[in-house]
């Protein structure tokens, strides 16, 4: 039961983002679909309730079948990250220093937020709460649902033009070829399948773009051997409780936070592309500086808590110039796919470095320079990413101009950066 309940939250976690909550954010709209993953979010709570409310009457093992769905609408939850980007990307000015300023605020509210769910849960933990389980989720519920209530209020961002699909994608799909699209279908998966068309094709054509997004792969696998290690090392090779272990996760958000809201700084100044490659480099060398804890006991501590915080700034740099960049090269007709695309390939790769970390890199009896292998090799993923980013730069030389204003170029059916 335990096996299907972690497919389930697998299953969850990326096929209903990936393959529904795309498509539909761009012909349903944003709020729609940002309703839906709040809805998703109830429901896990309440699956969650119904759980603790049977462990508490009939023991372990009878809340197992409330864990399973409760994994699958997590994967419904987690279509609030593309829908939520999608509507601030919407609401700010198609220029890089409008996308800059709007994402790297909301960006600094994400990891503030998720920095006081760490240090509240880790709270929780440490005092023993944990017995009050059902009166932490049934709270979390109703805050939920005036989260629901409240999303009503908010207006809908998507134009008309982009949801119809008649503005520069259509252009795209029409130069790139004159049969119809998915005509093999079922009518009802017949929009689902158009948006995922015009969205690859135009990404096809736009080989930048496409290297781009296939970064986001290696840098979230990257990201994820180093997550996957921070709590054992500190308790195993560091000697830190368990709770202070703990604690050491909330660092990232919230450096990241800080590292979003320099980039909000100097993004006017260097630019998304130097921004871009300034943290991927920092991230580098801080998880490089953390892998020396191992072979280094005299500075082990130093070492370890300043390479995790320098890596941590650079990824909160990453983040906003991720979805900057994603949204100025991306069709803006198809720009929900785009981004629930972008989502699913960090999520897939946070899912396989964690694995590889696991199941293959980790060995908790190791000691020295074997102890830190995870933490250096997920340096080098940092460095090999920055070299192909530079080689893509060097190779394209793109622009950050509003995709609309790129149709005209995109009319001669084939690749500006080919």
């Amino acid at each position: 039961m335990a096996g299907r309940i972690a497919v389930a939250h697998r299953v969850g976690f990326l096929a209903f983002p990936m393959i529904f909550a795309g498509p539909l954010l761009d012909i349903w709209g944003r709020k729609p679909v940002l309703q839906l993953a709040v809805a998703g979010c109830l429901a896990e709570l309440s699956c969650y309730l119904g759980a603790a409310y049977t462990y508490s009457d009939r023991g372990l093992g009878s809340e197992l079948h409330w864990l399973l769905p409760a994994g699958f609408f997590t994967g419904m939850t987690d279509a609030l990250d593309p829908a939520a980007t999608s509507m601030v990307a919407d609401l700010s000015a198609p220029t890089a220093d409008g996308r800059s300023a709007a994402l790297s605020l909301f960006m600094v509210t994400r990891h503030i937020s998720h920095m006081l769910g760490i240090l509240g849960s880790s709270q929780i933990m440490r005092l023993h709460l944990g017995d009050y389980n059902l009166v932490w989720v049934s709270g979390l519920i109703f805050t939920t649902g005036l989260l629901f209530t409240a999303s009503f209020l908010l207006r809908e961002t998507l134009a008309e033009d982009e949801s119809n699909s008649n503005g520069c994608g259509g252009a795209v799909i029409l130069a790139v070829s004159h049969r119809p699209t998915c005509g093999s279908c079922p009518p009802v998966c017949r929009p689902i399948c158009t948006k995922f068309a015009e969205a690859f094709r135009f990404i096809w054509l736009d080989r930048f773009l496409l290297h781009f997004l296939l970064l986001r792969f290696t840098l979230a696998a990257g990201g994820a051997i180093t997550h996957a290690v921070v709590e054992p090392f500190l308790v195993g090779h560091l000697g830190y409780p368990m709770h202070i272990a703990a604690l050491g996760a909330g660092i990232f958000p919230c450096t990241m936070a800080l590292g979003s809201g320099l980039y909000w700084v100097f993004a006017p100044r260097c630019g998304p592309f130097a921004m871009y490659g300034g943290g991927i480099l920092m991230v580098g060398l801080g998880f490089g500086l953390c892998g020396l804890a191992g072979p280094c006991s005299r500075f082990a501590d130093a070492a370890f808590w300043g390479g995790l915080v320098f890596a941590a700034f650079g990824n909160g740099m990453i983040d906003p110039t991720t979805y900057v960049i994603t949204s100025l090269r991306a069709d803006p007709c198809t720009v929900g796919v785009v981004f629930t695309l972008l989502h699913a390939l960090g999520t897939f790769g946070s899912i396989v470095g964690q694995l590889l970390t696991t199941q293959i890199l980790f060995d908790a009896q190791a000691q020295g320079w074997a102890a830190s292998l995870p933490l250096f090799i997920s340096s080098a993923t940092m460095f090999l990413s920055l070299a192909w980013f530079v080689w893509a730069y060097t190779r394209s030389h793109p622009t950050l101009v509003f995709a609309e204003d790129n149709c005209d170029s995109s009319d001669s059916e084939e690749s500006t950066f080919e």
